[in-house]
């Protein structure tokens, strides 16, 4: 009798553990994903602010630009690092 009601337990508490495991597996992977997507758009902008240097800007878009890397290298730091 003990064993017949140990059994689904020990299976819930299996199915659970497993469950747990794969929700962190999956956080780390959306770090991970996240943390490429910002590393990648940080480089975007900063070549857009490297063409917009040459080729000549007014105060506000650098100022947009300056603003959008600043919020994307706090991203790389909190997914990345």
């Amino acid at each position: 009798m003990k064993t017949s009601l140990l059994l689904p337990v020990g299976i819930s508490l299996a199915i659970a553990l497993s469950l747990g495991l794969s929700s962190t597996f999956s956080h780390a992977e959306d770090n991970t994903r996240q943390c490429e997507r910002a590393q990648y758009h940080l480089e975007k902008e900063k070549l857009k602010k490297r063409q917009k240097e040459r080729s000549g800007y007014t105060i506000s878009e650098m100022r947009k630009i300056k603003d959008r890397i600043e919020r994307l290298e706090f991203d790389v730091e909190h997914f990345c690092g």
